[in-house]
């Protein structure tokens, strides 16, 4: 049975839960705040109400709102939990390593979250959480993993010394989290997946051990799966967690895996804090309007030109249907004409039939006529037989006669 919301079981999860005027009310008792929620959309500012009068949750894809329930330091268990769903084995957080230098390239202003963690067995993953996907995602992260792994080296050569083999080098991980996600997960046979494990493999099929495992998760793809199909296991869990503040979600959530009730607990927190949430709420959306309008022009120039290659492919596959077409057509046709002289043989052949028939029934008149006359030869055969045995007996009678009359000669 579907579970029903109420307020009540909203209550258990946000708290008590609050009219609009006292959300109001609430945000407003600083001025400073209340002039910053002003400045937001409609939108942004109803999703804010919604969430402080404990109607949904909140989205945890902003740096503040993710290091506060997702800590390493205060929290290493539940981040345990989440790369255990991903990597699909028993994870533990060994150390938080802090970044060293420069970052690579500049394209941070989208990533909103980005920890570099050891875990078990000396690995290394990388986890980031993107607003929006990066351009060139596959080279951005073929150069991160190979800068983990120059990282790797390094530490593996310190730890074993002299001793070291390459055999020792622990693999590294790159997990990316994309709030939205760049063209190149959006074209055909590719935008109906939500995750994207890389898979390296030679045409040889020879079997040679990877150091760099790459996995994409696009999280507005996942928002349409947990529509159709919900959620069926820890790793969705977690990614409606991370995709979803609708309260039907989060109360499905729940009941599935009840671990999450203490997160949003910690996220129910925040709603008696609203100078907090606007001011990093306000923050976040500074940071990413400095370079989204560029980005979403290029974003939008790519989807263009995927569109483009897309056309392409239709264009191609309607030339090819109209070839086929065009060949149908002459193959109609064909059978038209094959049809027609079908049915010029079969009118030849009705008409030699009756033919064959009139000729069958000449033949039956003149069988008839020829029966009619064999009667009556056999009447006119039975005629002479009797004229025949009439005469033979005349015969018979006259040579009788004549011995007689040879005889009474004899006498006189």
């Amino acid at each position: 049975m579907k579970k029903m919301i109420t307020e009540n079981t909203l209550t258990e999860i946000f708290g008590k839960a609050l009219c609009k005027e006292d959300a109001i009310r609430l945000i407003m008792k600083d001025d400073q705040t209340w002039k910053i929620f002003e400045e937001f959309t409609a939108e942004q500012r109803q999703d804010l109400l919604n969430f402080f009068m404990g109607q949904s949750g909140l989205l945890i894809t902003y740096d503040n709102f993710f290091k506060k329930i997702l800590s390493p330091y205060e929290h290493p268990e539940r981040l345990e939990s989440f790369l255990s769903a991903v990597l699909g084995e028993k994870v533990k957080i060994m150390e938080i390593i802090e970044r060293e230098g420069q970052p690579l390239c500049d394209d941070s202003s989208m990533v909103i979250v980005d920890l570099l963690i050891e875990i078990g067995d000396h690995k290394l993953v990388n986890l980031e959480m993107q607003k929006i996907g990066l351009y060139f995602p596959g080279e951005r992260s073929e150069v991160y993993a190979a800068d983990l792994i120059m990282r790797q080296y390094t530490r593996m050569k310190n730890l074993h010394g002299k001793r070291f083999q390459y055999e020792d080098m622990p693999p590294v991980y790159i997990i990316i989290l994309m709030d939205k996600s760049s063209g190149e997960f959006l074209v055909k046979n590719v935008r109906d997946h939500y995750i994207h494990r890389r898979n390296i493999t030679y045409d040889s099929g020879v079997n040679l051990k990877a150091l760099q495992n790459i996995t994409y998760i696009s999280l507005d793809t996942f928002r349409k799966k947990l529509q159709n199909e919900g959620i069926s296991n820890i790793q969705d869990a977690w990614l409606t967690f991370f995709s979803s503040a609708r309260a039907q979600d989060i109360l499905t959530l729940i009941d599935k895996f009840p671990q999450f009730r203490e997160y949003y607990h910690d996220i129910a927190e925040y709603r008696r804090k609203p100078e907090e949430v606007i001011r990093m709420y306000s923050e976040m959306i500074a940071f990413l309007d400095k370079n989204t309008i560029n980005y979403m022009v290029e974003d939008m120039t790519n989807q263009v030109s995927v569109l483009k290659e897309e056309k392409k492919e239709l264009e191609a596959q309607k030339q090819t249907l109209e070839v086929q077409k065009q060949q149908l057509e002459a193959h109609n046709q064909d059978l038209e004409a094959h049809n027609q002289d079908l049915k010029a043989h079969n009118q030849n052949l009705k008409a030699h039939n009756q033919d064959l028939e009139a000729h069958n029934q000449e033949l039956e008149a003149h069988n008839q006529d020829l029966e009619a006359h064999n009667q009556d030869l056999k009447a006119h055969n039975q005629d002479l037989e009797t004229k025949f045995k009439e005469l033979q007996a005349k015969y018979q009678n006259a040579i009788a006669e004549n011995q007689k009359l040879k005889q009474s000669s004899l006498n006189q």
